[in-house]
């Protein structure tokens, strides 16, 4: 018995501990809380006396917090001596039903509004609710004053919204752009649309309609996608379409922002002129690019042209210039005789490297004037293929013709089509080995007369035959060049002209070894033109004259002069311009010649003194000079030059020039 009476006694000092410990902790946190916090218990009025609570305890954060003293033992009534009935109200209702409750009361006496939490403290008493609270008065007063300014927002803008529906009215009246409004099915619900002719069909005729029964299928669904995005995420989704409407086919974009819970907007907008400017503009960036790449490639080709252009003028200038060595140290004529032959090759193969430059800046820039007479074409081929026969047997070719019976009449530049010829030729033979063989068909092939030179010689890569009228372009790229390579110029002149007579050129070859053919096809003449037969003029017979040289270069001054004294005219020759007026007065010429690049006076303004001078006006003004573009023609007839030839001078050209002065 006094084993159990000592263990009972144990077990009571250990409660009593462990309470204690208990109630160190808790007066520990109620002291150290930051919110106001105080115990109550309901007094027990008898019936008829109003309902009070006296406050049984409190931490220090409770005068912090409400700003009330010494309230512990104080009844609520004697604290919140205004509008004490609300607090007791709420607290008592916590007491009955001991559910907690949170609510906002001002304690007026004190300036303050608190936010409070009430609930039951379970004990056997059941009268006791505990009370949290925090002082929330800055924190009202804030949004007191947001409320204010969110009203005076509210008030400024309703002003503006009054004044906006006006403004906005008078442009919906004037816009173009379509305005629906959707439900977040896709039933059609109202519109605005000025312009009637963006719609599928009558806008009183869609409303109540599903979009699915208004538009394709497949533009539908990509409405009602966007509907569905726009609608759960609360964004503006956009859609680019094109649609036949009763104005035509049309490209839009539809803009579609959620109104509220179950409405859409779609603002729909004509962008057909914007996506025309922006195909026109993609277009244009293509061709730009295409463009850019041919200018690159052009570039190249003009690169290496440079390099072949310096090339092919060497050699013949080597040429010429061993040519005058020997001239000087040449023991027989046998050697000089050679000489001559190759000087005079060589100078020709200069001749035509330049006349090829020229004519194709001429028929680029459409410069090219066409002496246009009847020609029968072929007898030309006969007559062209003669003058190269000898450069065929040289080096071992073999040239075949195959002539139409009938003559073939075309209208045509009888020189240039000798150019064509010629350029066929000569190319034909420049990529053949001896032993090879060349043949010339002419022939008619319904409107049209046709030449094809079919050659047995290198043949053409298909690489070479995509770009094989292009400038510049060359079979043969490498270091070791034949003596008669060229500048890539010879086929780019058989295009231009011919297509200048309305006619066409192709070229055919199945491979490098397997040769080449060119097809060259011009529209025969009318009836009514074969009448008017082109005649060759015969060369007038030599009259001595009297000539004025103005050259600033002396080896073609002293040239020139010899050539013309060895034809019986008496010359004299002057360096520059000014020098040409006194001499001229002296002299008195019946030709002027006159080189154009003259120092100090050039040769434009010596012609317009002699047009001037009274004494030397009815000199005859031949310019001879390197400048042999149309314009410079036409320049130097402005000028008062009545012909003007090209260098290098041709003394044909020359005998017949001035053999029709009077």
């Amino acid at each position: 018995m006094p084993d159990t009476v000592a263990a009972h006694k144990k077990c009571e000092e250990s409660s009593e501990t462990a309470w204690g410990k208990f109630e160190d902790k808790y007066r520990t946190l109620f002291n150290s809380m930051g919110e106001g916090f105080c115990v109550l218990e309901k007094i027990q009025n008898p019936p008829g006396v109003p309902i009070d609570f006296y406050v049984v305890e409190a931490n220090p954060s409770f005068v912090v917090q409400s700003g009330v003293e010494d309230l512990v033992g104080k009844t609520l009534r004697k604290v919140i001596s205004v509008k004490a009935e609300n607090w007791i109200e709420t607290i008592n209702t916590v007491l009955q039903t001991g559910e907690p409750i949170r609510f906002e009361q001002e304690l007026i006496t004190y300036g303050r509004t608190l936010e409070l939490y009430a609930f039951q403290v379970q004990d056997e008493t059941h009268r006791l609710v505990a009370v949290i609270f925090t002082n929330i008065t800055e924190r009202k007063r804030k949004e007191e004053e947001l409320i204010a300014l969110k009203n005076r927002e509210r008030s400024r803008i309703a002003v503006k919204l009054h004044e906006s529906e006006a403004k906005n009215s008078a442009i919906l009246s004037a816009t173009q752009d379509i305005m629906f409004i959707f439900d977040k099915e896709g039933t059609y619900l109202d519109y605005h649309a000025t312009n009637k002719s963006l719609l599928v069909a009558q806008p009183e005729q869609l409303i109540g309609k599903s979009i699915s029964d208004v538009l394709p299928i497949g533009l539908a669904e990509q409405f009602l996608r966007c509907f569905e995005q726009s609608h759960e995420k609360k964004i503006t989704k956009v859609l680019e379409y094109q649609l036949n409407v009763l104005g035509g086919l049309k490209y839009f974009e539809a803009r579609i922002t959620r109104m509220d819970t179950n409405r859409l907007l779609t603002i729909i907008l004509d962008i057909t002129d914007r996506k025309q400017a922006e195909q026109a503009l993609h277009e244009s960036e293509e061709r730009y690019r295409i463009l850019a790449k041919q200018l690159q490639e052009t570039d190249r080709r003009k690169d290496d042209f440079i390099g072949v252009l310096s090339h092919e003028i060497r050699n013949p200038v080597a040429a010429i210039k061993m040519g005058l060595y020997l001239f000087d140290h040449a023991a027989d004529g046998i050697k000089e005789k050679m000489v001559k032959e190759i000087m005079g090759r060589q100078v020709t193969q200069l001749s035509r490297l330049i006349d090829d430059l020229l004519d194709v800046t001429r028929i680029n820039r459409n410069k090219v004037v066409l002496q246009k007479k009847c020609v029968e074409l072929t007898e030309l081929v006969q007559k062209t293929m003669e003058d190269y026969k000898v450069n065929f047997e040289e080096k071992g070719v073999r040239l075949v013709t195959e002539l139409a019976p009938m003559p073939l009449h075309v209208d045509a530049d009888k020189a240039r089509l000798i150019q064509v010829v010629g350029n066929l030729l000569h190319n034909a033979l420049k990529f053949n080995t001896a032993g090879g063989a060349v043949k010339v068909t002419v022939t008619k092939e319904q409107q049209n007369a046709v030449i094809l030179v079919e050659d047995n010689g290198d043949g053409m890569t298909p690489e070479l035959l995509n770009n094989l009228f292009t400038p510049f372009m060359q079979a043969d790229q490498s270091l070791h060049r034949g003596e008669e390579c060229g500048l890539g110029l010879g086929l780019v002149l058989i295009k231009g002209l011919i297509e200048l007579h309305g006619g066409s050129v192709t070229a055919h070859s199945e491979g490098l070894g397997e040769g080449s053919i060119f097809t060259v096809k011009l529209p025969l003449a009318g009836v009514a033109t074969v009448s008017e037969m082109y005649e060759d003029q015969p060369v007038a017979p030599i009259i001595r004259r009297r000539i004025l040289v103005v050259e600033d270069i002396w080896d073609v001054a002293q040239s020139l002069k010899a050539l013309l004294e060895n034809e019986g005219h008496e010359v004299r020759v002057v360096l520059n311009g000014t020098e040409s007026i006194v001499v001229a007065k002296e002299f008195r010429p019946d030709i002027l010649l006159c080189d154009i690049g003259l120092p100090g006076m050039d040769g434009y303004q010596v012609a317009k003194a002699f047009s001037a001078d009274e004494e030397l006006k009815g000199i005859f003004l031949v310019a001879v000079t390197g400048y042999a573009q149309p314009r410079d023609f036409q320049r130097a007839k402005e000028a008062g030059f009545k012909i003007q030839i090209a260098k290098p001078i041709d003394m044909n050209t020359l005998s017949k020039t001035l053999a029709i002065v009077k």
